[in-house]
């Protein structure tokens, strides 16, 4: 398009170098999110990308090279990857959110990986056996009778 300018892979307007630009009545995000959507499949079901703040590739250091390319101002290269790291600043808006640790989350889960059979629930606090307590939240391996023994 005549109107957008592609730095790095990303796309943004030409006029104000912005990924969402409320006065060109533009928004990249749902394109440029697709263009990383490897880098940043792990953090899909714990941060919505849709609404994640617009970049600016002008504070980015983005300018006009020649013709349509844009170079960093900091080190003078086209579509520099140190500066124009789309991947870092766009995990980096996304707060430091990351997957958690692969946790057994389930009793089939846990019966799966302990070929003995179901997992006994025991209170750690007390030691009394009951297959309704709750999992830790947490840890998501102990068991407690309520919240008294779990504090305790």
């Amino acid at each position: 398009m005549e109107d957008d300018v592609i730095i790095n892979n990303f796309m943004f307007c030409k006029k104000h170098l912005l990924e969402y630009c409320g006065r060109c009545t533009c928004d990249y995000r749902m394109g440029n999110n697709g263009s990383i959507h490897d880098e940043i499949e792990d953090l899909r079901d714990y941060y919505d990308f849709e609404e994640r703040p617009p970049i600016d590739a002008g504070k980015w250091g983005a300018v006009r090279h020649r013709g349509e390319d844009y170079q960093c101002t900091k080190h003078k290269i086209i579509d520099c990857e140190n500066c124009f790291n789309w991947v870092k600043i766009v995990r980096a808006a996304a707060g430091g959110v990351t997957r958690p640790q692969a946790v057994p989350k389930t009793k089939e889960i846990m019966t799966a990986a302990n070929s003995s059979g179901p997992v006994e629930k025991r209170c750690e606090k007390c030691g009394t056996k009951d297959d309704s307590m709750k999992c830790c939240a947490k840890c998501r391996s102990a068991y407690y009778c309520n919240a008294d023994c779990q504090k305790g």
